[in-house]
């Protein structure tokens, strides 16, 4: 198999390691434990990316430190692949559970992936992703274009709209390096996709999700965000509720 799996995690995150590497030596793949840049305490490289970056203009907010370090743990991960002999790299975050599967279910199909996909082509494979909004009105996923294959009892294929997620993904030789080149200034996100220079696929039903249960470090960065855009909505939804009751009003003098 000629790829190897990057599992990023903070040094004070034992057990999480304890936890990812046991599930990684289950599903049979070549492992190396990557020391996660610590978001969490001053870091003057981290702290001069974020004054650089044009965040605002992409994703409509700043970009918080725990991102930027973030993006950085996974740029290690593409430096380690790019400088080995190997083709992939399996990225995994350390908050990751399989979905409904076990691990030799997963590494059949893991293969398969790896024995299907023959090219250099710049290409990332979202082993894991967020769903939530990628649905039609009744119920459909609607993932992926029409370009899309069976592989087992999964769907792998270009994605029809924008996904996120970065917790579980394989990356080739290729893609790193375009990835390394476009986060030199960090403008978004690691799971803010914007496959410009390389082929963005994924598969349905994922086969990792992260785990909910687990605090998510740059969640933190992102909590007022959210909190900004709920607010929005809710007047949004307000003001559209106004407006209709005013029309109604006016209606009945009429």
């Amino acid at each position: 198999m000629n790829c190897k799996a990057f599992l990023i995690n903070l040094a004070d995150h034992g057990e999480r390691r304890h936890r990812s590497v046991k599930l990684i030596e289950n599903i049979g793949v070549d492992y190396e434990v990557i020391p996660a840049v610590d978001g969490r305490v001053k870091n003057d490289r981290v702290e001069e990316l974020v004054k650089r970056s044009n965040s605002k203009e992409i994703i409509g907010r700043q970009i918080g430190t725990r991102e930027i370090a973030c993006a950085l743990s996974h740029l290690k991960c593409y430096h380690s692949l790019i400088t080995s002999p190997l083709n992939w790299a399996l990225v995994l975050e350390d908050d990751i559970q399989l979905r409904e599967m076990t691990p030799s279910e997963f590494n059949q199909t893991f293969t398969q992936i790896l024995e299907h996909v023959h090219t250099t082509e710049p290409t990332v494979i979202l082993l894991g992703h967020h769903l939530t909004y990628e649905r039609t009105e009744d119920g459909k996923p609607r993932l992926f274009s029409r370009k899309s294959c069976v592989l087992r009892d999964r769907n792998m294929g270009p994605f029809s709209e924008r996904p996120s997620g970065g917790y579980a993904y394989l990356i080739n030789r290729t893609a790193a390096e375009q990835r390394i080149l476009e986060m030199e200034k960090i403008d978004y996100p690691i799971d803010y996709w914007l496959p410009k220079n390389y082929r963005l696929t994924g598969l349905f039903p994922p086969l990792v999700d992260f785990d909910s249960n687990i605090e998510s470090e740059i969640q933190q960065d992102r909590q007022p965000s959210l909190e900004v855009n709920t607010l929005n909505a809710t007047v949004k939804k307000i003001l559209l509720r106004s407006r209709s009751y005013l029309y109604q009003l006016t209606r009945s003098y009429d």
